[in-house]
């Protein structure tokens, strides 16, 4: 599938390497992100005392860590080109 034209993509974002993997195919096809749209969310809904750390780890990487690691690669682009756009669904 082409990385042109404002293609949506898949992939696993509680793994940080799937995350590099695609900014490498990015790359790779010479392109670079200049506007990128976080919209992944998950809920794990419990109360506090019967939810497991396994659950909670998945929430915050989900809606966290992987926002922070996906910003956080596409920044260096779009400062290079002087534009860009991040946006942040909840």
């Amino acid at each position: 599938e082409s990385l042109v034209n404002g293609t949506g993509l898949t992939l696993d974002l509680a793994d940080a390497g799937s995350i590099d993997a695609l900014f490498e195919d990015i790359k790779q096809a010479g392109h670079e992100p200049l506007v990128l749209v976080n919209n992944a969310g998950i809920a794990r809904d419990n109360i506090v005392l019967r939810m497991k750390d396994e659950e909670w780890d998945e929430v915050i990487n989900t809606n966290l860590s992987s926002l922070f690691r996906l910003t956080k690669k596409s920044l260096r682009a779009m400062t290079k080109a002087r534009w860009g756009r991040v946006i942040n669904l909840t």
